[in-house]
Order: C-alpha cells, then structure tokens, then sequence
C-alpha cells in the first residue's frame, strides 16, 4: 500500500502476488475516464491534462492507505484495495463521485467495473479483464441514462460480487464427481 501512482508492470507484479494459493480477499478495481476526446477537442490539451492531473491526485488522495492506485493507462486507473470488500466499495463510491465532479461540463464520466480477487481469476490478465467487463457497456447517452435509472453504486457492485460468487459456486459444484454432486443434492 503506499500514496504514490504505481505502473502497470507493478500492477501485474502485485496481481500475481494477489492471485496466489492462499491470499486473502482483494477487490481489484478499474475506472475508466469516458469523454477525455470529446474535452481535448473542445477545450483543448490543457484543460484535458489539468483535468486527468486532478483525477490522478483525487484518487491518491480517495484510495490512501485502503489501497494501491496503479495507471496503466493515462485514462484508465486501478486500485488493488487492502481493505474488506465493503470498505472498499465504500471509498470507490466516492472515488467515482469524486471524479464525476471534476469536470462541470459532464463531459467527461468515470466508471468502475470490479474483480474479487482472488476468487475470480486466475492469472491477473484474467483479473483485468472481469474488472474490465463489468465497467458499464454502451454509448455515452444510454450510459448516463442507465446510470440515472441506478440507485446505489454500492449496491450494484455488491449484488455484481454476489452473483459471480454464485457462478464459481455453481461451477464448483459442477466439477466435482457425479457421485458427490448426488450426495450434495439430497
């Protein structure tokens, strides 16, 4: 954990490590800046660098010591947090709300997509990519008009965990010999 930006071969070190038999429960989260074309084109490239600087240190300041802030991308962010699942949910919110303040215009828009770790990957590209998938799909205004129909950020990310959990339970269960899936069902 530390209050520095962090690259993205440490991210894939620290990964690996989150990843191996035995580690304990991380959430992995990456946050994608939408609409930074859109602001470079209209405002130009001071406005776009100043704006993404401020996002790098609000999200120093947001994740502190919950966590590892890595950029593997000028306009992608991830967060290793240390803290239980709920804890971190809880400084991702604001996290997001934070970066969604940054720009008056609304032209530019943060969303997160999660990842347990180590529960649902293997290998930490696979962890990239489930945090990845789970970052909001579609174009920026059925984006927004999802987001407006949403309730809580928090809650989402929690029922999204819930339902993977399931998933690798079901597959678990899946797996085992015939025989024991009998047994398991009476």
């Amino acid at each position: 954990m530390g209050v520095e930006i962090r690259s993205r071969d440490e991210l894939m070190s620290d990964l690996t490590r989150a990843l191996a038999p035995g580690s304990r429960e991380r959430l992995l989260t990456v946050v994608r800046l939408h609409g930074l074309r859109a602001l470079l084109e209209t405002s130009g490239r001071a406005s776009h660098d100043r704006l993404l600087d401020y996002a790098h240190h609000l999200v120093l300041h947001e994740v502190g010591s919950n966590g590892t802030f890595y950029l593997p991308r000028r306009d992608e962010l991830c967060v290793l947090f240390e803290v239980p699942v709920d804890d971190a949910i809880e400084v991702l919110d604001n996290m997001i709300r934070g970066l969604n303040e940054l720009d008056q215009t609304g032209t530019v828009r943060a969303e997160a997509g999660v990842a347990l770790l180590p529960d649902e990957a293997t290998h930490p590209l696979g962890a990239l990519e489930r945090a990845d998938r789970r970052i909001l799909p579609g174009e920026d205004t059925a984006r927004e008009e999802w987001l407006g129909s949403r309730r809580g950020r928090r809650e989402e990310h929690l029922l999204a965990l819930r339902r993977a959990q399931e998933q690798q339970a079901e597959e678990r269960r899946l797996a085992e010999p015939p025989e024991e899936q009998l047994r398991l069902a009476n």
